[in-house]
């Protein structure tokens, strides 16, 4: 009896545990979100749009096409990308972490969200044995380091993004 409520105990230690690592990540409304707005000073909103665009195709180098929606007349752009991230507890499993990237632009500012992230295998033919797996990054239930890495990754990409937007681009070449 004394085994089984040491076990019931450690199970729920662990899921305690594991539910404040994943408050590293910014929550709004229980679900995982950056989002800021930057004002960069007398710089127009097509020169900002031009930056974000380019911005977006330069940092997420896939296959796919990462630029979802582009709407130069409403200074909106949406993209989706991904990085991946490894996840170790019996052993290591490449997985990738994607997410929605929305700029949106005015003359002097933008304003940008990181949001929908979602969890999924990175090589889901190596799973034949397990069941693939597509969850919200909210749901996952991984270890400490595994979101502080994720939180790193997220604030180096808008790290990169506000220094692009910040960088006058020279088209006379």
């Amino acid at each position: 009896m004394k085994n089984i409520m040491v076990l019931i105990l450690s199970i729920f230690l662990t899921n305690s545990t594991n539910a404040q690592d994943k408050h590293i990540l910014p929550l709004q409304d229980g679900k995982v979100k950056y989002t800021d707005i930057i004002h960069v000073d007398s710089v127009s909103k097509i020169e900002l749009y031009k930056r974000a665009k380019l911005w977006l195709v330069d940092s997420y180098k896939s296959c796919t096409n990462v630029i979802q929606l582009d709407d130069n007349e409403n200074g909106v752009i949406i993209g989706k990308g991904f990085f991946e991230e490894d996840m170790c507890k019996l052993g290591c499993e490449h997985i990738i972490v994607w997410q929605v990237i929305k700029i949106q632009i005015k003359d002097g500012r933008y304003k940008f969200e990181f949001s929908d992230f979602r969890i999924k295998p990175l090589y889901p033919e190596k799973l034949t044995s397990l069941p693939t797996y597509d969850e919200p990054i909210e749901e996952w239930n991984e270890n400490k380091s595994f979101y502080s890495n994720v939180d790193a990754k997220v604030k180096a990409l808008i790290e990169s993004l506000n220094k692009a937007m910040k960088t006058h681009i020279d088209d006379n070449w």
